[in-house]
């Protein structure tokens, strides 16, 4: 882990953000460019931020999958067991990632963090969290021809697809995504946003016009679209469209986070 810390007196109940980095699921490192970049930015905010890393390797490779997803969920416990002298809220903690890392982080959010791939029954700490943020992850192995997850049945494949883990009780979403993106294509996040739709988890999905794959929070482009989409309690929807000339995600990822686990 590298631990971020804001600067000034240390506070007991900062909210923290648990940052995933990419790399194909086989490479990256919790010290490359963008997870810095992201979790600086987040930092100067005022947010605790934890930068991790996880098992790396092929879908063929024993001993890769589940554990890189158990690693991502450990260290959401691992804040949570020490959130006293991290000066952190164990209620506000959110869990963001690009690319490998943007699926990392949906399936921590979204999967039973006791019965889902990686998850611990006998866990003594809940890796659950209050938001998530998914920068161009995959949501869909098979729509990607990536494989499958070995020893496991046609069934059991759909439990390591974000996009089927969605149930109304879910944190909040964050989809980052750019049209330029020639790695993971944006239908994945389409997907990803149809699936939270359905299942009506609040969400907001930030369409970069002419961002490429692997982006801080500082992408190139020409500006970009916010569809956001919450429920109220009687299940009416709310679809509110916004926009902007600049492609700086800063301000609309901090404000998501201020909205959902406060600052």
């Amino acid at each position: 882990l590298d631990l971020y810390f804001p600067a000034g007196a240390q506070r007991v109940d900062r909210p923290a953000v648990v940052f995933i980095h990419g790399g194909g699921f086989t490479g990256g490192d919790k010290a490359e460019y963008r997870s810095a970049s992201v979790s600086a930015d987040l930092c100067r905010a005022g947010y605790v931020v934890v930068s991790c890393n996880y098992r790396l390797g092929p879908m063929t490779q024993a001993g890769v999958w589940p554990q890189n997803i158990a690693d991502c969920r450990n260290a959401v416990r691992w804040v949570r067991a020490h959130a006293k002298e991290l000066g952190v809220n164990p209620d506000k903690i959110a869990v963001a990632g690009g690319s490998a890392g943007g699926y990392h982080a949906l399936m921590v959010g979204l999967s039973d963090d006791k019965t889902g791939p990686g998850g611990d029954p006998a866990a003594k700490h809940s890796a659950k969290v209050s938001a998530v943020i998914d920068m161009y992850g995959v949501v869909n192995f098979a729509k990607r021809g990536k494989g499958e997850v070995p020893g496991t049945s046609p069934a059991e494949q759909a439990a390591y697809f974000p996009e089927s883990q969605c149930d109304p009780q879910d944190p909040a979403v964050l989809i980052l995504h750019g049209t330029a993106d020639s790695t993971v294509d944006i239908a994945q996040s389409d997907d990803m946003a149809k699936a939270l739709r359905s299942a009506k988890v609040s969400h907001e999905y930030i369409v970069v016009e002419g961002a490429p794959h692997t982006f801080d929070l500082h992408p190139k482009g020409t500006g970009w679209t916010r569809t956001t989409l919450r429920w109220a309690a009687n299940g009416n929807e709310t679809r509110v469209e916004t926009k902007s000339a600049e492609p700086g995600l800063v301000e609309p990822t901090l404000a998501f986070l201020a909205r959902t686990i406060g600052n």
